[in-house]
């Protein structure tokens, strides 16, 4: 699949194709704000190598868009959520190399910005960086301080001595 984007409808059991992306790309993770998509990192199929680009998929023009915000060196396997209708959050993450950091990573972007840069942030905790998490936001009331309550859960810490171990 690499570049290809495919709508499929499930009351008609059909699937169309849609334009491609500019960049192909597995391990990525996606936000979705509005009508926008945000289709962020990963690797690129056809090199076998990191994508530090964010493309954005206007579902009424039906574009594709290279934003110019770049991602950081641990893009594949992150995991997206959209806080407050505006920050798209991205957690976790490893590198080409498997690495992780050394801090759980947390990066927003903010897409009322487009032309702005992802900000990280590096979590007090000593809990190891993941990939593949579970997002779920926590605002159950429309306080303020619930607005950045996000559930983390599950996740594969590859870098653990049994590597199999989900948290």
């Amino acid at each position: 699949m690499g570049r290809s984007a495919l709508l499929v409808n499930l009351a008609s059991n059909s699937v169309e194709e849609k334009p491609q992306m500019t960049q192909g790309r597995y391990w990525h993770s996606v936000a979705v704000v509005g009508n926008m998509t945000y289709v962020i990192a990963g690797e690129d199929p056809s090199i076998g190598w990191r994508v530090t680009s964010v493309e954005r998929y206007d579902v009424i023009s039906e574009r594709w868009s290279t934003l110019t915000a770049k991602f950081d060196q641990f893009t594949e396997n992150t995991s997206s959520i959209t806080c407050n209708s505006r920050y798209i959050m991205t957690f976790g993450g490893y590198d080409h190399d498997g690495e992780y950091s050394s801090s759980t990573l947390v990066r927003r972007f903010d897409h009322l910005k487009p032309m702005g840069a992802w900000v990280t942030m590096r979590l007090d905790s000593n809990k190891p960086c993941r990939e593949n998490y579970g997002l779920m936001p926590l605002g159950r009331t429309s306080a303020p301080e619930e607005a950045n309550n996000i559930l983390i859960f599950g996740g594969y810490n590859r870098g653990s001595k049994d590597d199999s171990m989900a948290v």
